[in-house]
């Protein structure tokens, strides 16, 4: 079973004024890792670094209520599926919001956090099992259990 992405917002309404960290459901963290080069792959990184390269923001997107592009606030830029309709790994790319390889809907789950969905290709970011710090971070089908 893969491990899904989420981002921990408790509020009612997701707010593009604030910064937030996305997690996998094993607690590390999607990282650019002080990369600031495009096409760079965003990787797991360890949540005790508490750096920028780990920190998200929101810039809201005429699609719907619900999404985003989301611009890392240490190179910002943006999450990016790559323009694939399959399974791969994930990347930063320059903010384009008119981009729809750069948007994601968050989906509320009971628990509180939100699933990533991108609107392009449909799949949800991820993680496969047994990953560690360091390993990339994909874009996957949703399975139910995940």
């Amino acid at each position: 079973m893969a491990s899904i992405i989420c981002m921990g917002a408790f509020a009612q309404k997701l707010d593009t004024g604030k910064n937030y960290v996305l997690v996998s459901d094993g607690g590390m963290y999607l990282d650019a890792m002080e990369s600031v080069e495009i096409e760079s792959s965003l990787l797991l990184g360890d949540p005790g670094k508490k750096t920028p390269f780990q920190v998200w923001q929101l810039v809201k997107a005429g699609e719907g209520d619900n999404v985003f592009l989301l611009r890392n606030a240490g190179s910002l830029h943006a999450l990016d599926c790559g323009g694939e309709m399959r399974e791969c790994k994930v990347l930063q790319w320059s903010e384009d919001i008119t981009n729809q390889n750069q948007l994601w809907e968050l989906s509320a789950r009971e628990d509180g956090f939100y699933v990533l969905r991108s609107v392009s290709s449909g799949l949800v970011l991820s993680v496969p099992d047994g990953a560690s710090f360091g390993d990339p971070v994909w874009q996957k089908e949703f399975r139910e259990g995940d």
